[in-house]
């Protein structure tokens, strides 16, 4: 004959499984932990039933967090797509284009300033050297700023931006909005 397994009270469930005894009595109530005829609890069955409702709230709750997170990307894509819908956001090609359009003739124009400035070959040199200075100083500036963008990160801002489907956008500032470049 099987010998009948130790049993406990609400109250000595509750202590072992570090919950408050109000909680086994509505867990019990709901179904999720299993009462005796007695209305005491077998340790290990409620044990186990008990594990087994935590398993499935972390479940749930993961569930509902990947959805969120998914939710949250969509809304963040929409807007992104309404954004360049609406020209606030340009294509990377166009921006650096728009940058080669400016910078190249503006590189020209600072190569000719130290001849119509002077005619002092050592003045003209000291000229070029700081032109060159400030050009390359720029030129480190748009680098790191080119890589910050690659990472996601708003050179001008410093925060993430998203990106949809690896197509890599700029965002409009609000001057160039208004000029329609």
């Amino acid at each position: 004959m099987k010998a009948k397994p130790e049993t406990m009270t609400a109250t000595a469930m509750a202590g072992l499984l570090g919950i408050d005894r109000a909680l086994v009595g509505r867990m019990a109530q709901d179904g999720i932990l299993p009462r005796g005829s007695d209305g005491r609890f077998e340790p290990i069955a409620t044990m186990s039933a008990y594990i087994k409702h935590l398993r499935a709230r972390a479940k749930e709750r993961s569930a509902s967090a990947s959805h969120s997170i998914l939710q949250e990307a969509r809304a963040e894509e929409i807007k992104l797509r309404t954004q360049e819908r609406l020209n606030q956001l340009l294509p990377v090609e166009v921006v650096e284009g728009f940058v080669d359009f400016w910078l190249g003739p503006i590189k020209s124009e600072f190569a000719g300033v130290p001849a119509r400035v002077t005619r002092d070959v050592a003045l003209r040199k000291t000229i070029e050297r700081e032109l060159d200075s400030v050009l390359h100083r720029l030129a480190d500036r748009a680098e790191r700023g080119a890589e910050m963008a690659e990472r996601g990160i708003d050179p001008l801002e410093g925060e993430e931006k998203p990106r949809t489907n690896g197509r890599r956008t700029a965002k409009r500032s609000s001057n160039a909005q208004a000029k329609k470049i």
